[in-house]
């Protein structure tokens, strides 16, 4: 009885059909040659299932965002360089207008790094590897780091990683695309807390690299459900404003409260934990994989800046209109946001124009400001106001839910 009368499943038939074909060509071919082959297109696909673990591919995976401000900074200074004294010190005051993210509010930036789940990446159920969720990471959170802190690295500070939480909610399975998505969470006197996102969408949620919104979600915790907004913001050199609770209650959102002047000392209410569905799913839909909670701290040789300071000169403050701006890993295209209060005195220490330097830049950051704070006792110093009203309530009600996740984990030692 031949083989096509026989009651076989079509993908039976095709893959007898295909072990004809493979042993009609090894006999025409030969056992020896025909396996030299075989062995040849294995190795191949082997080799480009794995193309991500080549040696050095990592590295230069890592270090892409870092050669590519890097080439930016040193076409910049060449055009300085070969320009008259004028031209570039117009073109020192434009770098530093449209090169760091001056302007924006810290808690609405979001960097958004995209990448699939390769073979090599995954483990045998064919998920992403718990492993590879912090080689992945260390990639998208450079990406973040050279758009939020541009003039902290041009001055030759930088920073240290102090520890990574990480919380696995949900599987990725192999060959799915997915996004991290990196925000500011909070910072004390030392550490600032970056919080990343494992996140996939569907076709449908997708969205552009930028996108802004009108009005700015107010913060919502799991752990504290209302704040008292105060005047008073937190100092390298005083304690931590934490957030007090309150009877009041308002239907307002936190930000148009903060700037209503009639409410300027009244007490503010944060809205309520967020429902059990809103851990799974971001506010455009995408389901979220993984958080990741990353405590980093700025270093000007052995030296520690308080992330307030290095925030503040970078850019970030408190301004008057609230919107979210998503950035992908592009350099060259942001929107263009107003010019803060406090930047003029930024520009006295960085730029030729004022009198000032990246030489200067790096002096304030490796203790220059301590000068600072003896010489102004008693009042308010510029990176102190640039990061007050909202973004001070923000932070403490922020830091009041990170410290939890850190004494927690300190806890488990003892168990």
């Amino acid at each position: 009885m031949s083989l096509e009368f026989l009651p076989l499943p079509y993908t039976t038939k095709i893959t007898y059909r295909l072990l004809q074909i493979t042993r009609a060509w090894i006999e025409r071919e030969g056992r020896r040659r025909a396996g030299l082959r075989i062995a040849r297109w294995v190795l191949a696909i082997i080799l480009v299932l794995n193309v991500k673990s080549w040696p050095i591919l990592w590295h230069v995976r890592l270090s892409r965002p870092v050669v590519r401000v890097l080439l930016r900074d040193f076409w910049h200074r060449l055009r300085v360089k070969f320009s008259s004294r004028a031209v570039g010190h117009r073109l020192e005051d434009k770098w530093l207008d449209t090169v760091p993210l001056v302007g924006m509010n810290p808690f609405e930036y979001q960097g958004v790094y995209r990448t699939r789940a390769t073979f090599d990446e995954c483990d045998y159920n064919i998920h992403l590897s718990n492993s590879s969720y912090a080689k992945v990471l260390d990639i998208s959170r450079f990406e973040a780091l050279v758009q939020l802190f541009p003039l902290l690295f041009r001055s030759g500070a930088g920073m240290a990683l102090g520890a990574s939480h990480f919380h696995f909610i949900r599987e990725i399975p192999a060959m799915q695309k997915f996004e991290i998505r990196t925000t500011i969470g909070s910072w004390d006197r030392k550490w600032l807390y970056l919080v990343s996102k494992f996140v996939t969408q569907s076709a449908s949620t997708s969205k552009p690299h930028f996108q802004s919104r009108d009005t700015h979600p107010p913060y919502s915790s799991q752990c504290t459900s209302e704040v008292q907004y105060s005047n008073n913001t937190a100092t390298p050199q005083s304690p931590d404003v934490s957030p007090s609770p309150t009877t009041s209650s308002s239907s307002e959102s936190l930000f148009d409260a903060i700037h209503d002047p009639s409410s300027s000392s009244s007490s503010i209410s944060l809205p309520s934990s967020p429902s059990k569905s809103n851990f799974f799913y971001e506010p455009d839909g995408s389901l979220v994989h993984t958080v990741v909670v990353a405590k980093l701290c700025f270093k000007a040789g052995r030296l520690s800046i308080p992330p307030s300071i290095v925030l503040a000169s970078n850019g970030f403050n408190t301004p008057t209109s609230s919107r979210r701006v998503t950035l992908s890993s592009s350099l060259d295209s942001r929107p263009q946001l107003a010019l803060p209060s406090h930047w003029a005195k930024l520009k006295r220490i960085a730029s030729p124009t004022h009198g000032g330097s990246i030489a200067k830049l790096y002096a304030f950051y490796r203790g220059g400001w301590r000068d600072a704070q003896d010489v102004n006792t008693g009042s308010e110093l510029w990176w102190e106001t640039a990061l007050g009203g909202y973004v001070e309530v923000h932070r403490s009600a922020a830091l009041t839910d990170l410290r939890g996740l850190q004494e927690g984990l300190e806890c488990a030692r003892s168990l």
